[in-house]
């Protein structure tokens, strides 16, 4: 568990300092914008490691990516726009946020059926494990900090 400690000194400066931390605190998106890029990044990683975990290709899908002349390739990367709409800002991206709500991630129609594994075999993209929720309260401690920090309060670790 983490625990932000603030120590104020002074009425004005507590009065102030209140007010503007209320505004940064009720305003999420430069939180959500940096959880996105470390997600995003995260989801890439699955493409780029075929997982981990994911099964191989079966040996009649190697040889459809042969016969249409994309060669051999990595699991899910056969045109490249299921593995490129994981770029913010990218065609088929998804990049929506907000000051209380944010979400990201993929348009691609398909990219559900191997996320879920319907009628393919299953390869989980979108995976948020306890690693990554550590990463992501990680990301908004620190922001939290920082903000607090440049609103002149002197945080400490607990």
């Amino acid at each position: 568990m983490s625990v932000i400690v603030i120590t104020i000194e002074g009425k004005d400066a507590l009065l102030i300092g209140l007010n503007q931390s209320v505004h940064r605190v009720r305003n999420w998106q430069p939180i959500f914008e940096k959880i996105e890029e470390a997600a995003l990044g995260y989801f890439r990683g699955r493409f780029e490691n075929a997982g981990p975990g994911w099964p191989p290709l079966a040996t009649s899908t190697e040889a459809q990516k042969a016969r249409l002349g994309f060669g051999p390739s990595r699991i899910l990367i056969r045109s490249g726009a299921l593995y490129g709409s994981f770029v913010k800002g990218a065609t088929a991206n998804i990049s929506r946020i907000g000051p209380q709500a944010a979400e990201f991630g993929s348009s691609i129609p398909y990219g559900v059926y191997h996320q879920e594994g319907a009628g393919v075999p299953e390869r989980t993209i979108i995976e948020v494990t306890v690693d990554q929720e550590e990463r992501y309260e990680e990301i908004a401690l620190n922001e939290l900090t920082e903000a607090a920090t440049s609103l002149g309060f002197e945080v400490k670790a607990a």
